[in-house]
């Protein structure tokens, strides 16, 4: 099985590329990737820290253009 998220989030932490969270119900959430695993993401909003459970995420996007290495 191919694991395509832990690069992806890696990389996105590491380019400390802003990222807009929408979760399963609508809302969402913005903010820069401190540390994640393979059920949470840390996320810096604001000068705030959230723990965001990956279950209740239903997609993450990059907020300005950004080149995965793999493209």
């Amino acid at each position: 099985m191919i694991d395509f998220q832990q690069p992806y989030l890696s990389e996105i932490k590491k380019n400390k590329v802003k990222i807009k969270i929408v979760f399963s119900g609508g809302d969402s959430l913005s903010g820069l990737i401190i540390a994640f695993d393979n059920y949470s993401l840390l996320l810096r909003s604001e000068e705030k820290d959230y723990l965001v459970f990956k279950n209740n995420v239903n997609f993450i996007e990059p907020v300005k253009k950004f080149k995965f290495p793999n493209d």
